[in-house]
């Protein structure tokens, strides 16, 4: 064989070179097309590999959830009450169409409507002149029946109008409030994973909760969310009111600048109002949480958590009454009846000296945080000896409060007064406080 490959060989076998012999580039051929495929073999293999890795991390993304989508049908055992289905329908969509914890679909329930995530199925009926409403939910794709209720609304000489109003404002919240069935079955659905509309849920609920451990986890969760999507309003929203409960300046200025960002994105939200209106609490401008609190209770009257909101404002900026007024019309509904409402309820006691109701409303707040030390205090106040232990309790969630105690109940922007007897009765449940004044602590209200 001649060492300058000169020789015959079949198509297909490559020429054999002696060992020891150096390799040298026949005439008229680049010394780099040698090399060439190994050049393409590597780069088969990166954009092998590159492909790969981007499949594991499109398989590994974490899911966006996004708010259920629900189709509405409302029909009437009567023939007669047709019509006033019919009108009541129509407010119904309208009162569920202002709430962010789902998207109502135009498409009509049916075998069909395989992307509607839930149909909600409503038979209307007279009881005299009070109206019961029978419902079910069932899921979209597979057709289960996952939950169903009647709802009884009272006449009590109200107009035809007024009782429509009455039904929807009952649906609607049954259906798509915090404590809502739809929203506890999204809950029960999505894996721990998942980001976007489950976060906001997860944060929701945490805070109505009162757990600090499930808040800190939604945050972080909330946290992930915008990272991936910045312009998530209710994401952001959520996160602005987490960030607000931790009473420091830098968390403060955070939660503002979330919630103007929440606003910026979507300014009709009334979770995202309710988050501006959380944060100027606590940023000392009442008087802005109270316009940010109104515009929320005007895009969705029918959220118990609004209300709840609202009347937390008002009793901040000293509206006794009208805050009392507020937390009742939250409580509407026994089962969705939301954990602020009860709080100032709570609080409102305490402040008129009714140590007892103070101390049976505070009782059934879950959670603690503020309803924590009132517990407490209530308790302080009445010399039970079941004080220390609330007093524990409140020492194990917070083990630096009674040096940040003034600094909580600034946050909410309570008034000094209330603040020094809350202060009264934890020293009386065991609290041991620096005798300092309340003028500093409230030196940033403006």
């Amino acid at each position: 064989m001649d060492s300058s490959g000169g020789g015959n060989h079949d198509i297909g076998e490559p020429p054999v070179e002696p060992i020891g012999v150096p390799k040298t580039a026949a005439p008229g051929i680049p010394r780099r097309s040698r090399f060439w495929p190994v050049v393409v073999s590597a780069a088969a293999i990166v954009c092998v590999t590159a492909g790969v890795a981007a499949g594991t991390w499109l398989y590994s993304r974490p899911v966006l959830t996004q708010p259920p989508t629900v189709g509405v049908a409302v029909g009437a055992l009567d023939p007669e009450l047709d019509g006033e289905a019919s009108l009541t329908r129509d407010m119904l969509l309208t009162a569920l169409t202002q709430f962010q914890t789902l998207t109502v679909s135009a498409e009509p329930i049916g075998p069909h409507a395989s992307k509607t995530d839930y149909h909600v199925e409503i038979r209307y009926y007279a009881d005299g002149e009070d109206r019961n409403v029978w419902w079910q939910i069932v899921e979209g794709k597979s057709g289960h029946l996952l939950k169903a209720g009647v709802e009884n609304v009272k006449a009590n000489g109200k107009s035809p109008v007024a009782m429509r109003e009455d039904v929807a404002a009952t649906l609607s919240g049954k259906l798509a409030a915090t404590k809502g069935v739809i929203t506890l079955l999204e809950l029960r659905k999505t894996s721990d994973s998942a980001l976007g509309n489950v976060c906001v849920l997860h944060a929701e609920g945490a805070l109505e909760d009162g757990d600090a451990r499930k808040i800190g986890r939604a945050a972080k969760c909330l946290e992930r969310t915008l990272k991936l999507d910045p312009k998530h309003a209710d994401a952001a929203a959520a996160l602005s009111v987490i960030t607000a409960l931790n009473a420091d300046e830098h968390s403060t200025a955070r939660a503002v600048q979330l919630a103007e960002d929440a606003v910026a994105v979507d300014p009709l939200s009334d979770r995202v109002q309710m988050a501006m209106a959380r944060a100027q609490v606590a940023a000392g401008k009442t008087d802005g949480a109270l316009i940010s609190a109104n515009r929320a209770l005007a895009l969705n009257p029918h959220n118990p958590d609004v209300a709840a909101t609202l009347a937390s404002v008002l009793f901040s900026a000293g509206y006794w009454d009208a805050a009392n007024d507020m937390a009742a019309d939250a409580g509407r509904s026994p089962d969705l009846v939301p954990r602020e409402a009860i709080l100032v309820k709570a609080l409102d006691a305490y402040r008129r000296g009714d140590w007892s109701d103070a101390s049976l409303l505070a009782e059934q707040v879950t959670g603690g945080g503020v309803a924590g030390m009132l517990k407490a205090a209530a308790l302080g106040q009445l010399g039970s000896p079941e004080a220390a232990q609330r007093l524990s309790e409140v020492r194990a969630e917070f083990p630096d409060f009674e040096s940040t105690f003034r600094a909580r109940m600034v946050a909410h922007r309570y008034r000094p007064d209330l603040v020094a007897s809350i202060e009264d009765g934890l020293r009386k449940a065991g609290a041991r406080f620096r005798l300092k004044t309340l003028a500093s602590a409230y030196a940033r209200e403006d």
